[in-house]
């Protein structure tokens, strides 16, 4: 049973508000057991008095003794407590959370006469002459958003005293105003507020007299939000006009005065002054800071001074974890109401949770989040966005390197880019930056090998970039004194055999063969290039690194034959290529050994004709690759390749095996079946070798205006692709690669193998475990758990964040029939080779959380966007009952009594 009572006198022990209590048991699943165990004990009590000497008095009182003595027991063992609940009233928190890693140390070079005027503002070099006006309208924006709130909550108490505070703002606005500055803004500003004040008056009468009839009517009600709504925007805009104003008023610092770094602005904004916002936050909400970085670390907790210790910290930590420390501090103050979250940062965020994602939950609990930029996000730097290279190259090859330039706020300034090989330059161009990216061609041809060598582009530094640690990227480079042997077995000579031949035979690189099936079979006889037959003996045809099939009948080969291609692929790290034609490649396959070795699903039918509108489309895929990059940009390559065409016919498909991947696809065709796109060129892993197949035989229109530049390009290169892992000796069933050969610190690692079992099939597991070893700086090994990639088979991935070193991943069960990938992570925080803020980053935080992006001129509306409104809280306190000292001084009085009556009477 429970009672409740009033327990107002608790509430003052407890220093809370009046409240109620109720009292029941701990125990109380088996609280069902106390009645009849009060009935078994009382009965117990009156069998022991039912015989007596003495009087019935005294009879009666020591029968009420030991039932209570009995009773207190029995109730106590079921654990009585009485639970004491109280509301009260307590200030929203306010959580500010300040960058502290080591890109608040950048010191953007601020050009434009605003950015300078801004960070003046910002770092306190110069006050700002409109402050106390955008103050003032600051405390209106927070009075109207309560008067808003009321209404729609019918709140007229509240409404009373909201509407009030509007109308005082108003009042003080009217003398700030007469001594302001004379700007645009404030002199629109000063009838503005007069026409507010003569419309606030009659309001104020309206609400007033409902307040006295106790109801607000609903149409009026409605009225009164939609009018206080639009003021709100109106203060709101305002706000930002006059900081534009201070803005413009100001003075910038000049560039002897030195820019101040990010972390020093975000120091200026949190010191205290007469019109800090932090000051206008603490007067109405429980205010708490934090630094983030590596971790979030709450400052200031006890001190009287809250904000002191982030004045003092320093900007030295190496990673920012924005969305881990958003997620953490709201977590360490769960339960207690929440007013919003203050990030001042430059937005970068390399480690940890999204930010966004996490803005998005934090929304979703109503838990705004206010975000104030710090930095440009467009500061003069000049960056090396990407080096697309070859990973091996040939002695006396001609490498063709391109390296994407960045640059901005450095138009029309030369800069030397240099192509270094271990240290040494091979290349050198000078480039005139025009605040865009470009691309450079920085093509060399090594005279040596290099075995396990470092290919650098780097970029001369100018004074004036915000960072140099982005002026130079590179990858890992080897350089080889081999040459690739190739058989390429033909029928009737067709426009890409006759071309492609050319391109076959001149290349140094090459050790070439060729068959023509329906050509001179006299050819063999009088040249060493040509074979007479396919060879069917296995040590003759495993020699070749490539076979280019084109449009040759499956049935001119020996099923013994077409096994050996298959092996020579799946077994010796080989690799086959694919030219389809209109009579038998690849619909005479269908059924053979070779139809698994290719990357594409065969259809039944002969070739079918296709519109002569539809073109080649590289895929997202084909634009990382290097076969399919035969110009610098995107758009130029895109319409290189739209030069492939008219097609003609194409052969029959039913689209891409699992494993594979395409790097062009048909456009403006209806030729891929149920809707999806048709692959013009797809290559896959098969066995520990590679296949590729090209479905049209249309590649030499290339050759348009152009001669051999693109057609023997793209030939060269994929020649190249193909045979890559068994030109160095890493030809085996495991295949471990990783997504990057270098990192930069913070940078997640993505680690794949392609994993064969002993009879070359796709491995049937849900993980795979490697070994991690890490060499430098100091060695340790750990072991990497590779998940299972769902729909591809035999592949699995896993992606880390690892520390500064170099590092190789190995298989230690089968290392024999396994690669090692090898990579290194440089010491280089993300935020120095990005130093532009992410203000689209911050941006979004604030809109998925149904927060606001602040610039320094628009930060007085903050306290005004906050949510004052104390809220309740309930307190519980639970006291035990059971367990008191009294309790137990109860019970030896009452049995003492009880045993001093009965000796005097005798009854012992």
């Amino acid at each position: 049973m429970l009672t409740e009572i009033d327990m107002t006198w608790i509430m003052g022990v407890l220093g809370a508000g009046a409240g109620q209590s109720e009292w029941g048991f701990r125990a109380a699943s088996a609280s069902w057991l106390l009645p009849p165990a009060l009935v078994v004990v009382v009965g117990y009590a009156i069998w022991l008095y039912r015989r007596t000497t003495l009087s019935r008095r005294w009879a009666w009182a020591l029968l009420v003794v030991r039932s209570a003595v009995l009773v207190t027991v029995v109730v106590m063992m079921f654990q009585p407590v009485l639970v004491v609940e109280a509301a009260s009233q307590v200030r929203q928190h306010v959580l500010v959370l300040m960058d502290g890693s080591s890109s608040m140390a950048l010191q953007d070079q601020r050009q434009r006469e605003r950015d300078r005027a801004e960070a003046s503002l910002a770092s306190g070099r110069q006050a700002n002459a409109l402050a106390a006006v955008q103050r003032d309208l600051g405390r209106g924006l927070r009075q109207l958003h309560q008067t808003v709130n009321a209404l729609e909550r019918s709140q007229l108490t509240s409404l009373v005293e909201a509407h009030a505070g509007w109308q005082a703002v108003l009042v003080d606005l009217e003398p700030r105003l007469a001594t302001a500055a004379s700007t645009t803004a404030t002199n629109a500003l000063r009838p503005q507020v007069e026409r507010w004040a003569a419309q606030a008056g009659p309001y104020q009468e309206q609400i007033e007299q409902a307040v006295r009839q106790g109801t607000l009517d609903d149409t009026q009600r409605q009225e009164l939000i939609e009018v206080h709504r639009d003021l709100v925007a109106a203060v709101d805009e305002t706000i930002v006009e006059i900081g534009q104003a201070a803005l413009q008023m100001g003075t910038a610092s000049s560039e002897a005065d030195g820019m101040p770094s990010r972390h020093q602005l975000a120091r200026g904004l949190l010191r205290e002054h007469e019109d800090s916002v932090f000051d206008a936050l603490d007067q109405h909400h429980q205010v708490r800071y934090f630094t983030f970085g590596d971790a979030l670390h709450p400052l200031g907790e006890d001190a009287d001074a809250p904000r002191e210790p982030l004045l003092t910290s320093a900007p030295e930590q190496e990673s920012t974890q924005l969305g881990t420390a958003m997620d953490e501090v709201v977590a360490r103050h769960a339960g207690q109401p929440i007013a919003g979250v203050v990030v001042l940062s430059d937005g970068g965020s390399n480690r940890g949770l999204d930010p966004v994602t996490v803005a998005r939950r934090l929304g979703d609990r109503g838990i705004p989040v206010y975000t104030i930029g710090l930095g440009l996000p467009d500061p003069p730097d000049v960056l090396v966005t990407q080096v697309v290279a070859p990973p091996l190259a040939f002695v006396r090859d001609r490498v063709p390197v391109r390296a994407e330039i960045s640059s901005l706020g450095f138009a029309q300034r030369d800069v030397t880019v240099t192509a270094e090989l271990d240290g040494v330059p091979v290349a050198e161009k000078t480039l005139t930056l025009d605040d865009d990216r470009q691309w450079v061609e920085l093509p060399f041809s090594p005279d040596h090998t290099v075995e396990a060598g470092e290919l650098v582009v780097r970029v001369s530094e100018l004074a004036g970039e915000v960072s140099h640690a982005n002026n130079r990227s590179g990858q890992n480079f080897r350089v080889i004194d081999e040459r690739i042997r190739v058989l390429y077995v033909e029928g009737i000579p067709r426009w890409e055999f006759r071309y492609l031949r050319q391109v076959l035979l001149r290349d140094h690189r090459l050790h070439v063969h060729l068959l023509m099936t329906e050509g001179d079979r006299e050819l063999a006889e009088i040249s060493a290039e040509h074979l007479g037959s396919l060879p069917s003996e296995p040590e003759r045809l495993f020699e070749y690194d490539l076979v280019i099939l084109g449009d040759v009948s499956a049935r001119y080969f020996s099923t013994r034959q077409l096994e050996l291609l298959r092996d020579l692929v799946r077994e010796r790290g080989g690799a086959l290529a694919m030219i389809a034609g209109p009579d038998h490649a690849p619909a005479s396959y269908v059924g053979t050994p070779l139809e698994d070795v290719l990357p594409v699903r065969l259809g039944t039918r002969r070739a079918v004709a296709v519109e002569a509108s539809a073109r080649w489309r590289i895929t997202d895929a084909g634009r990382r690759s290097a076969m399919t990059r035969l110009a610098g940009d995107d758009e130029r390559n895109a319409q290189v390749w739209h030069l492939v065409r008219p097609m003609l016919r194409l052969p029959d498909l039913e689209g891409l095996k699992p494993a594979a991947t395409a790097l062009a696809e048909l456009e403006h065709s209806h030729l891929g079946r149920e809707g999806e796109p048709y692959p013009l060129l797809a290559w896959h892993r098969y066995g520990s070798g590679r296949s590729l197949f090209l479905a049209s035989d249309q590649l030499w229109r290339l050759r348009y205006q152009r001669g051999d530049e693109h057609h023997a390009r793209f030939w060269g290169q994929t020649i190249q692709f193909l045979t890559l892992a068994r030109v160095m000796g890493e030809a085996k069933r495991v295949q471990i690669v990783t997504d990057a050969e270098r990192y930069r610190a913070g940078q997640r690692v993505q680690v794949t193998a392609h994993v064969l079992g002993e009879g070359y099939e796709p491995l049937a597991v849900d993980s795979y475990d490697v070994v991690l070893d890490r060499h430098e700086p100091e060695g340790e090994s750990r072991t990497l758990r590779l998940e299972a990639v769902p729909g591809t088979p035999g592949v699995f991935e896993t992606r880390f964040t690892a520390e500064a070193g170099s590092y190789q991943v190995h298989d230690p069960v089968q290392p024999e029939q396994a690669t090692t990938a090898a990579f290194r992570v440089e010491q280089v925080p993300l935020e120095m080779i990005e130093p532009a803020m992410q203000e689209h980053v911050l941006r979004q935080i604030a809109e998925r959380s149904g927060g606001r992006y602040f610039t320094v001129s628009e930060l007085p509306a903050l306290p005004g966007l906050m949510d004052a409104v104390p809220r309740p809280v309930t307190i519980r306190h639970e006291r035990e009952l059971w367990n008191q000292w009294w309790l137990l001084a109860l019970l030896v009085a009452l049995l003492g009594g009880e045993w001093f009556v009965r000796r005097r009477y005798q009854q012992l």
